[in-house]
């Protein structure tokens, strides 16, 4: 029963994983439309480097806030397992996206402009479901069970 639910669980991840990849492309193609930020960058800075080190920390938070839906969902598959289930989510739609630059004969070459990118694809679900794991917490003192409070309350007695 439980390699049953592991299975079903993995194949839930890999189709997060799919979906959060193509809906990232239609919305980076809309906020890459409609964001004014690069355009007004671009009249400031004094170089294209200059220009992507103001970018890449909105990209970052940009790409994080997008993941936060679909973290949530692979935390509600089973928490325990969260490692494998963020690696199904990602690893695949990584593989995907990179796989003309990992068979070119130039990749050795270039390689080291997409690294930031890479960290951030690989990164934005795995810590969107780390906040969101931080921020769901039930261990605080104000989300007592009612068992627990009655508990407290007849001890006082």
């Amino acid at each position: 029963m439980k390699s049953h639910a592991l299975l079903t669980s993995a194949g839930v991840a890999l189709l997060v994983g799919a979906t959060q990849y193509f809906l990232l492309a239609f919305a980076w193609a809309y906020i890459g439309a409609y964001n004014p930020l690069p355009g007004l960058l671009a009249h400031h800075v004094n170089s294209v480097a200059d220009l992507k080190i103001y970018l890449l920390p909105v990209d970052c938070l940009i790409n994080f806030i997008l993941a936060l839906p679909a973290a949530y969902i692979l935390i509600k598959l089973r928490p325990l397992k969260l490692w494998l289930y963020l690696f199904l989510a990602v690893m695949p739609a990584f593989l995907w996206s990179n796989r003309s630059l990992i068979g070119s004969p130039y990749f050795a070459v270039f390689a080291w402009q997409f690294v930031t990118s890479w960290i951030v694809q690989l990164l934005a679900i795995p810590v969107a479901a780390w906040l969101l794991l931080a921020i769901t917490k039930n261990d605080t003192p104000n989300n007592l069970t009612k068992q627990t409070q009655t508990r407290i309350a007849g001890s006082r007695h």
